[in-house]
């Protein structure tokens, strides 16, 4: 009776058998992986500057709508910027917090914040938001 069985499988019945054991699951899905960006705004004006990363944070929601991104905003140190410091640091920190606001998953403090003897210790900030 088993040889019978046997005997009676048709080569298409294994041949799809072997087809359906081979197929991956539809239904497996790819890590995403996080964008990262650097923006340096160096040389820009703080009116420049915020127009630039209007721009640009449009165009990475367009882009990459609901992805998590990674951005380096480089401001300088604001150095050769007088007595005051830097005009652009704690301008472009405070833009982008309103800008982007609720998108926020995390923010880094402003560089004008960060100081030893009076002088700044780096000249970005990091953020990671929602696209």
């Amino acid at each position: 009776m088993f040889l019978d069985a046997i005997e009676n499988i048709s080569d298409s019945t294994i041949k799809s058998a072997k087809k359906s054991a081979d197929e991956k699951p539809a239904s497996v899905a790819k890590p995403k992986t996080d964008l990262s960006f650097e923006i340096d705004l160096h040389g820009y004006t703080v009116a420049q500057a915020e127009n630039f990363l209007a721009k640009r944070f449009a165009e990475f929601s367009k882009l990459y709508s609901g992805e998590k991104i990674k951005a380096k905003i480089i401001t300088g140190k604001g150095l050769h910027s007088g007595p005051g410091g830097s005009a652009l640091s704690t301008s472009a920190h405070t833009f982008v917090r309103k800008l982007l606001g609720a998108k926020i998953i995390s923010i880094s403090e402003s560089p004008a914040q960060l100081k030893i003897n009076n002088l700044p210790i780096r000249g970005h900030f990091d953020l990671i938001f929602k696209a």
